[in-house]
């Protein structure tokens, strides 16, 4: 009897040890967030993180060219969107896929209304517990309208 219950103990030790390790992703401090913009000059165009529109904002508020370095993901955490001018009360999807080549995979999509008098709106994705990726992201409206996007997240180890 002894012995089952040693052995049940350990592995609820292990069982806790695991759900433990296996939270919520998030950067050890504030200042390992990383900001990408998505800058969508043409309305009807997929924006990608490995294309031209996309640029890193630095700490320094420097811009760079977006990259997720080599041994790496991008863990992303959150993902706003600021669409429009378009006709008051028109609708859009906005879809978000991850990769930078085909086939895409899809991560999230939102319909959107946008209302006022100039069309204009807005989508937000959260992620809380992180969407990595090694291969970046894709954002795409339809029907097109412009727009820009602003995505969170962090380096972290490709294990």
């Amino acid at each position: 009897m002894k012995v089952v219950l040693s052995a049940l103990a350990g592995a609820l030790g292990l069982i806790t040890a695991t759900s433990a390790m296996a939270g919520i992703l998030a950067p050890r401090k504030a200042s390992q967030t990383v900001n990408v913009i998505l800058v969508n000059g043409t309305p009807g165009t997929t924006i990608c993180s490995s294309g031209p529109g996309a640029y890193q904002v630095l700490p320094d508020g420097k811009e760079q060219a977006f990259t997720i370095p080599t041994g790496k993901v991008f863990v992303l955490t959150s993902v706003v969107t600021e669409l429009g001018p378009s006709a008051p009360n028109s609708g859009v999807l906005v879809t978000l896929q991850i990769g930078d080549t085909s086939p895409l995979t899809l991560a999230a999509q939102q319909g959107v209304n946008l209302g006022g008098g100039l069309g204009l709106g807005s989508a937000t994705f959260s992620f809380p517990s992180g969407y990595p990726t090694s291969k970046g992201f894709c954002i795409s409206v339809l029907p097109s309208v412009d727009f820009d996007a602003t995505l969170s997240g962090f380096f972290a180890s490709n294990r």
